[in-house]
Order: C-alpha cells, then sequence, then structure tokens
C-alpha cells in the first residue's frame, strides 16, 4: 500500500508542471508576434514547446526597419562555428526602437525538438535578420528557464504513461515492480539521442586522496590526480606546497613568465620587480648545518619621476637568513654591465678603472668620461717639432739625414776625405801658427795656433780661406777651388774664429751657411750644389748680432 501512494504522489507532481507550462503559454500569447498561429498550435492536451525571445534590430546605418522583418532563429552547442542544430525563420514587427518578440518553434506544429533539451550540453541562439549585408548577430547563451521543457518528461515514468501505475486495488507490489522493469527496460532501448559524456553514476574504483584534486581516469571513474591543494596553496607532484604554486619536477612554459612591478610607480618612487631566485644548499662545518644561498635577479627602476625614467637589472645576494644585498654586479638598459668593486678579470686585471693618472712625459687623465693622455713635448721630443731640447748627451752608431742643425759631434772620428753632411755638426777649433796670409797649405792653416789671424786688407763681413799657394782668399764653397773656411773678418785686420759680429739684416735664430754662389758671402740657406761644402759660420743670435763659430766640421754634398 505505501509504495502505491508513492507511485500516485509522482504522478500528481508530473500532472502539475504540465500545468504549469500551459498556463505559461498562455501567458505568451500577449504579444502579437508571440502568438502562434492555428496551424502551429500543439495539439490539446500536449505541452507547447515554445521559447518566447526578445530582442532588437537595425540596419547597417542604424535605422529601425519599417514594418515586418524576417528573421533566422538558430540553435547551436558553440558560441561560434558549428552546425545549427535547429533552424527557424519567422516575420516579426518592430517597435519605433526595432524591439520584437518572438516565439520560438511557433512555425512549427509540435515547437522545438524535444531532444534538443534531453542532454546537458549548453544552447546558443543565433538570430540573422533577412536585411541587405547583414551577418548573424552575436549569439546568445541560453539559460535556465528554456530547459524547463524536459519537464514534458513529466507526462511519462519511464516512457509510460501515469495510467499504467493507477492499477486497480488489487494489483500486487510484485505487479508495480515489473510494470517499472518494463518501463526502465524500455527507455533504455528507446532511440534518443544523449550525450555520452554525461555520467549517470559516478565511480572511484581506485579511490581519492584528501585535498587531492579529483581527475577521470575512464570514463565516470573518479582517481587522485598529481594535483593537491590546501590552505590555499596548490602542489604539483608534491603533498607539502611551500608556495602557493609548488612544482615538484620539470615545467615547460609555452608563453611569457612575467615578473611584474610590486607596485605602481608614481612622482615618488618607484617599484622593483618581484624576484627570480636562485638557491644553494652549502653545509657550514662549525654550525654543522645546511646554510641557504640565496641568488637574486630583480628589475629596478632609474630615473623615476624624472623626463627618462629607465631601470637595470641588478645581482643581489644573502647566506642563510640574511636579506639579499646589491652585489654591484647589473645591467643596464643599453647592455652595458657595471661589474662589482672587487671584480677580478683574466690576466690580472682587477676592480673598476675610476682614474687615469698621466705618468712623468705625459698629460691629461681623468676620473670619469673619455680620458685622454698626451706627450709632455716639454720632455719627449717629437719629430717634426720646430725645436727639442735633449739633456745629457744622445749616443748613436750613425745618422741619416742632411745633418743640418746637428751640434758637437767628435770631429777625431771623422775619416779623411769627403764626409757626408750628414754626420757632420758642433764646432772644429784652428789653431794657427804663423803668418796665415802666407801658410801655404791646408796642413800649415789647420795646425796654426792662434784663434784669431791678423792681418790688413780683410774685408769686413766676408768669410776667408786657404787657396792654395795664394794664402787666403775669400772662401768658396766650391770644394775644386779651396779648403773649408777658417775665419770670419770682423775687420779689416782681423779674421776671427769665434766671437760677435754687428751688423743689420739678420734673421734672427738662423744659422748662417758659407754661401753656395757668392764667395765670401754667408746666407741662412744651406749649399745644394753638388760638389759643394756644408759650412756652419754661426748664428743670428738677433738682427743684428751674429754669433761667429767657425766649423771644420764640413760635409761635401754629393
Amino acid at each position: 500500500m505505501r509504495r502505491k501512494c508513492v507511485w500516485a504522489g509522482v504522478v500528481t507532481m508530473c500532472l502539475f508542471c504540465a500545468l504549469c507550462l500551459q498556463a505559461q503559454q498562455a501567458d505568451s500569447n500577449s504579444s502579437d508576434n508571440t502568438a502562434p498561429s492555428v496551424a502551429s498550435q500543439p495539439a490539446s492536451g500536449s505541452i507547447p514547446r515554445l521559447i518566447k525571445f526578445s530582442g532588437a534590430v537595425k540596419d547597417l546605418t542604424g535605422k529601425v526597419p519599417v514594418g515586418s522583418v524576417g528573421l533566422t532563429f538558430a540553435l547551436y552547442e558553440f558560441p561560434e562555428g558549428g552546425r545549427p542544430l535547429w533552424v527557424e525563420t519567422q516575420s516579426v514587427l518592430l517597435d519605433a526602437q526595432g524591439h520584437y518578440t518572438a516565439l520560438l518553434g511557433a512555425t512549427s506544429p509540435d515547437g522545438l525538438p524535444q531532444d534538443l533539451f534531453t542532454s546537458s550540453r549548453a544552447l546558443w541562439l543565433g538570430v540573422q535578420p533577412q536585411l541587405p549585408g547583414q551577418a548573424e548577430l552575436p549569439r546568445v547563451l541560453l539559460v535556465a528557464v528554456p530547459y524547463a521543457l524536459k519537464a514534458a518528461d513529466a507526462d511519462t515514468l519511464g516512457g509510460l504513461p501515469p495510467a499504467a501505475f493507477l492499477q486497480a486495488q488489487a494489483a500486487t507490489a510484485s505487479t508495480a515492480a515489473n510494470l517499472l522493469s518494463a518501463a526502465t527496460t524500455k527507455e533504455r532501448g528507446a532511440a534518443k539521442p544523449q550525450d555520452t559524456n554525461v555520467c549517470l553514476s559516478m565511480t572511484s574504483v581506485a579511490g581519492g586522496l584528501t585535498n587531492m584534486v579529483g581527475k577521470f581516469d575512464a570514463a565516470c571513474d573518479l582517481q587522485s590526480s598529481a594535483i593537491f591543494e590546501s590552505g590555499g596553496n596548490v602542489g604539483i607532484g608534491t603533498t607539502v606546497p611551500a608556495g602557493t604554486l609548488d612544482v615538484n619536477g620539470s615545467a615547460l612554459i609555452r608563453g611569457s613568465l612575467q615578473l611584474p612591478p610590486t607596485g605602481t610607480a608614481d612622482a615618488t618612487q618607484g617599484f622593483n620587480s618581484q624576484p627570480h631566485d636562485f638557491v644553494a644548499s652549502s653545509f657550514n662545518s662549525n654550525s654543522v648545518s645546511a646554510v641557504s644561498q640565496l641568488f637574486q635577479w630583480q628589475a629596478e627602476p632609474l630615473g623615476s619621476g624624472t623626463s627618462s625614467p629607465s631601470a637595470k637589472l641588478s645581482l643581489l645576494f644573502a647566506s642563510g637568513n640574511g636579506t639579499p644585498a646589491e652585489t654591484g654586479l647589473s645591467i643596464g638598459p643599453d647592455g652595458v654591465i657595471t661589474f662589482a668593486a672587487n671584480q677580478t678579470f683574466a690576466g690580472g686585471i682587477t676592480g673598476t678603472i675610476t682614474q687615469v693618472t698621466a705618468g712623468s712625459g705625459l698629460t691629461g687623465g681623468g676620473s670619469s668620461g673619455n680620458v685622454t693622455l698626451n706627450l709632455d713635448t716639454s720632455k719627449v721630443p717629437t719629430l717634426g717639432a720646430a725645436s727639442n731640447a735633449f739633456a745629457g748627451g744622445i749616443a748613436a752608431g750613425s745618422f741619416t739625414g742632411s745633418g743640418v742643425g746637428l751640434t758637437n759631434l767628435n770631429a777625431s772620428n771623422l775619416s779623411t776625405g769627403t764626409v757626408p753632411a750628414s754626420v757632420l755638426s758642433g764646432t772644429y777649433n784652428v789653431n794657427i801658427s804663423g803668418n796665415a796670409l802666407t801658410a801655404t797649405s791646408a796642413v800649415t792653416a789647420l795646425t796654426a795656433t792662434s784663434t784669431d789671424i791678423s792681418g790688413s786688407g780683410f774685408t769686413v763681413g766676408a768669410m776667408y780661406s786657404v787657396h792654395g799657394s795664394s794664402g787666403l782668399a775669400l772662401a768658396e764653397a766650391n770644394t775644386s777651388s779651396s779648403i773649408p773656411a777658417l775665419c770670419f773678418a770682423t775687420s779689416s785686420t782681423t779674421c776671427a774664429v769665434s766671437g760677435t759680429y754687428t751688423t743689420s739684416g739678420l734673421t734672427a735664430g738662423a744659422v748662417y751657411y758659407l754661401s753656395d754662389s757668392v764667395a765670401g758671402a754667408i746666407t741662412p740657406t744651406p749649399p745644394s750644389t753638388s760638389g759643394h761644402y756644408v759650412q756652419r759660420i754661426g748664428v743670428a743670435v738677433s738682427s743684428t748680432v751674429l754669433a761667429i763659430q767657425v766649423s771644420l766640421d764640413v760635409a761635401t754634398i754629393q
């Protein structure tokens, strides 16, 4: 008797739900567009499978079309793409704002197909206005109310009408059980479309563990996955996650892995990025324990609050429980690396160059920017300079060039014969004994014992030399005419080997030579004619004074 009461209650509830849906259908007929035609109205006693839908339509220019507009409604399984599960076209009237209300399924006597709502899949409604150039509007997800159509199953129980369970009083409990078994068999054998992913029951053959996220290892069978969650911390491959996400194993990131800033900068301050930590473990023999060694990379702001803000990537370090501190190693936005102060480089170079100091013989240097070093020309002679001063002597095995301007060569090292002018300079003192005016040979003249030659008839300002048996005469640069000049006539009675001579028109600082073309004359231009002497006479200390130093260290132009 108790079982009969239960089935009677079930049937009563099903009939009540059917009546509610019929009442909803009566309410929907209050709109012009939502009143189904006589041909499409359901047969008496059946539940209308209709869905009321409201929307708005405008043309491509944003204007509301006048009169009726054709609309094609379609139901899909996906929000985009895919083939429609159901399609229907209706002609609807629009109000002044383009709004309309329609009953989906109104063009069919049976309304919407019942099997659309017998599975747990979501349905998306697409609407395409039949207007020039109009495409289907974005699809709309159907929410809970339309799925009330599943209540049509309330007409049956296991596929059988309620009358099948309202048996005569004499029916036994076994009879009801047999009917229920038959109904179940009929429903299982019915060709109803059903989502194969829907599980009517769940199993867990392997069982599950507390706080482990479940996974399907087979259809409708759950077991524990490798993901653990407790207290807001998630572990993958570990049940003791040490952070919000703790992965025990390899990870492949197929995209950008960002470490965002710890805050948003304003005019007063900037913010570092979240750090990227690398941790090593070292054993401390004193404390007899492992000590963590933390290296940390983080981006740090530069010039925050200025018109040209930037940043750098810095390396920090901490040991044990210490706070990470800057190591001094960083990479600038241009890729320039700044090293720590005690950085050691291969080859013995250490540290960072902070100062360049000019040593002996150099000038310049500095502590920032581009540093330049130059030769100190007051200490280091340079080629091509107008003059160079040397402290001490210069030893050389040979000289090349014209030899003009060289002084203090050791004349005793000169060989007999023609000596190249490039190796000659300095002075060669000649002492003449006897009457120089009547000297008959160069040998006699070169061994004279007096620094000045006395006589008469000298041409003041002229150079004199020995001309064979003729004695002293005006000197000539031509080697075939005379030997090198011996003295300079400072008066009509004195021919001096050294001293000073006052005149005018001299070139101050110039070295004067025996003239290449005028006998006895002097000139600041060295001779250049082949076979002529190059002989230094003196130096003009001013435009009016000639310092006489007649040199017998002469060269012959080859």
